[in-house]
């Protein structure tokens, strides 16, 4: 039984590294490109910003501090998740000087929004950022009309969100509020998207 249970856990946290948001973001840009919605350009910025740099900047903080790479303690999460959401910001600067298309310059605000309402939480409680990293990038592909990817990662944000709550990361309510916000921060970046490319990309 124990070794059942062993097993099961280190299963689940398999499942968690890959499930995480930069992962979720590569599935995310890789659909984009692979359906020819994604200029090269556009391509490299949202891999270097949602994808990479927050890869990058995790290791370093989890080896500088010793911890494991989901800082499982809250106070552990604001510096790194701060330098995160700078680079989500750098990103969408970059975006709007190469006049991005609307896909990628929505996809760029949502992480920037999701990630800057997560971080504003974060200070005061936790959330599941492995929730709101999934049901986020769900909500996207949902408003771009991309229905099966939509249904495909909101099924799979419930599946993780069990695994983060058996793993002990988690409540029940600190899972349910990622996926709450997530969806309000991607639809106020969908509004905002939509204003800032009219009136600045015409």
């Amino acid at each position: 039984m124990a070794e059942n249970n062993r097993l099961v856990t280190t299963m689940y946290t398999i499942i968690s590294i890959f499930t995480s948001v930069p992962f979720i973001a590569l599935y995310v840009i890789l659909v984009l490109y692979f359906n020819s919605f994604l200029l090269h350009s556009e391509f490299l910025l949202l891999i270097a910003t949602l994808v990479l740099s927050p890869i990058l900047i995790t290791l370093y903080y989890s080896y500088k501090l010793g911890i494991e790479w989901d800082f499982p303690e809250r106070r552990h999460r604001i510096k790194p998740f701060t330098l995160i959401v700078l680079f989500y910001l750098l990103g969408l600067i970059l975006l709007f000087f190469v006049e991005a298309g609307f896909r990628s310059l929505f996809l760029q605000f949502a992480y920037l929004v999701n990630g800057i309402f997560s971080l504003s939480i974060t200070l005061r409680t936790k959330i599941s950022l492995h929730v709101a990293g999934i049901v986020g990038p769900s909500t996207y592909m949902f408003i771009i009309k991309m229905f099966l990817h939509g249904c495909a990662l909101l099924a799979l944000s419930i599946f993780v969100g069990y695994i983060r709550i058996f793993l002990h990361r988690h409540t029940l309510d600190q899972v349910i509020l990622g996926g709450v916000v997530s969806v309000i921060s991607t639809i106020i970046a969908y509004c905002i998207t939509i204003i800032l490319h009219t009136t600045i990309l015409g």
